[in-house]
Formats: structure tokens, C-alpha cells, sequence
């Protein structure tokens, strides 16, 4: 007969103690969810805005490009002449050379004329090379030729893998552009 009371004693006090154990892990499973959450959208914050930077600093870069003395030289004509409005000992290779450094992370740059043939694209060792058949497949996209000012078109590639920034070269005045620099950020 000791059996019974003991049971009946034991299940009554383990049904709220169990009631109690489920709603206490269930808390906390609650606030490590809510703090893990926390924790991971604030790293995301922060990918988000190291990734954007890397952006703003690329094309910067570019548009550094695209306004620099140098890459107007090469495509100005001075009374109609074949070669780039410089000092006599400058070669176009040297003009190249001087332009502003670029990051490794573009896939391609590519320098177009005004009539939107590419003359020049940045080779894997970082030099330049005048562009003949081997020449990346992107072209400027049509808005840089209208475009005033310093500033960039940026789109996703085709097959939605890297970010192409296109940049006009613009004559002194900025009247006109005169070339366009074209980066394929990979």
C-alpha cells in the first residue's frame, strides 16, 4: 500500500516540475536564437559595409582614370594629327604607365577611342597592351558617351557575375567625351 501514495506523490510533483523544465528551455532557446540573430545581422552589417567600401574605392579608381591628364592625352588630336596630344618624348606605353593604379581585383580594363573601339586593356602582369583581336568582350554601356561630369554607369555582366563600370574620358572642357574606360570588377 506504500507504493500507490508513493506514485501518486511523484506525479504530482513531476508534472509541474516538467512543465516548468519545458517552458525554461524553451526561454532559453528563445534568447540564444534572438542573441545569435543579433550577432550574426551585426557581422552581416559590417560585410555589407567592408563590401560597399571595396565598391566606393574601385570605382573611384576608375573615375580617377577617367579624368586624369593622361588618359586624355592619349586620345586628344592636336591639328589632326595621328599621335597623342603630349610631350614628344612621351609614348602612349608611358602615358599608360602613369595612369593611376588599379586594384587586382578587376577582371579586365579596357580604354575605348571615341567611336567605341578598344585601344588599350590592362594585361595580368598590370601593364598595358594595344588591343587587337585578343581584347575582352565588354563594350561601354551607350549612357557614358552622354555623360558630364566625373562620374561612373555601373550594371551587373550578363551573367550576373561581376560589376562593369563605365567611366567617359571627357576633352578639357569636359564638352565632350572623348573615350570611356571600361572595368569588369570580378
Amino acid at each position: 500500500m506504500r507504493r500507490k501514495p508513493f506514485l501518486a506523490y511523484f506525479i504530482l510533483c513531476a508534472i509541474p516540475l516538467l512543465v516548468f523544465a519545458g517552458l525554461n528551455y524553451w526561454n532559453g532557446i528563445r534568447s540564444v536564437d534572438s542573441t545569435m540573430r543579433a550577432i550574426v545581422q551585426e557581422d552581416l552589417n559590417a560585410f555589407n559595409s567592408s563590401v560597399d567600401e571595396l565598391l566606393n574605392e574601385n570605382e573611384r579608381a576608375l573615375l580617377q582614370i577617367g579624368m586624369s591628364r593622361g588618359a586624355q592625352s592619349l586620345f586628344l588630336r592636336k591639328d589632326n594629327q595621328t599621335g597623342p596630344l603630349s610631350v614628344e618624348t612621351e609614348t602612349p606605353q608611358s602615358i599608360l604607365n602613369s595612369l593611376p593604379l588599379l586594384s587586382p581585383s578587376f577582371q579586365s580594363v579596357t580604354l575605348f577611342n571615341s567611336e567605341g573601339y578598344p585601344r588599350w586593356t590592362r594585361t595580368a602582369d598590370f601593364g598595358w597592351a594595344l588591343c587587337f583581336k585578343g581584347c575582352p568582350a565588354v563594350v561601354p554601356d551607350r549612357q557614358v558617351w552622354t555623360l558630364r561630369g566625373n562620374v561612373a554607369v555601373e550594371k551587373l555582366n550578363d551573367s550576373a557575375t561581376a560589376v562593369e563600370y563605365s567611366v567617359p574620358i571627357q576633352d578639357e572642357k569636359g564638352a565632350s567625351s572623348i573615350g570611356a574606360v571600361v572595368g569588369v570588377l570580378d
